[in-house]
């Protein structure tokens, strides 16, 4: 702060880590204070309850990947996540209409397919499947990724 006090990234940074701590604005000097009527809006959005534990989206993990889309093709939006930790498998889950999801990682083969730092979705073959990209490694070792072509949705639709 001292050396660039103009710059106000730097400035949203600082209130921002305070109002993290429960230290904003009171703790904020006041030199470098924004005010809170800035991050004032005209819109009520609310706020987010975490659901993900009733909804049956219960899993923890260090970081990860997500991809929402209909792979079972019923036009409902389903769940897959990886994690970074190459001890943990994907996680599969399908989306029961209700509000709540099943957890089909077994059922889908993926129980086996373990960490995964990034993830993403497309029908590479074209088969109207759509097909799992899941990404390992890093900058720690040299890890293998896995192209996952998504055969076995057809099977759990029926």
């Amino acid at each position: 702060m001292e050396q660039k006090p103009e710059d106000l990234e730097v400035r949203w940074l600082l209130n921002i880590a305070c109002m993290t701590l429960g230290k904003y604005p009171d703790e904020v000097p006041k030199k470098y204070l924004i005010p809170p009527s800035t991050f004032d809006s005209g819109e009520d959005i609310g706020l987010f309850e975490d659901v993900a534990s009733s909804s049956g989206l219960d899993v923890f993990g260090q970081a990860g990947g997500a991809v929402m889309d209909d792979f079972d093709q019923d036009g409902l939006f389903d769940i897959v996540v990886t994690a970074l930790n190459p001890c943990d498998s994907m996680n599969l889950f399908h989306n029961n209409g209700d509000g709540t999801f099943s957890d089909w990682t077994n059922q889908a083969g993926l129980s086996k397919q373990y960490g995964g730092l990034s993830l993403n979705h497309a029908d590479y073959n074209n088969d109207g499947w759509l097909d799992l990209l899941v990404v390992r490694g890093g900058w720690d070792v040299p890890t293998r990724k896995s192209l996952l072509r998504t055969t076995v949705m057809a099977l759990l639709r029926t």
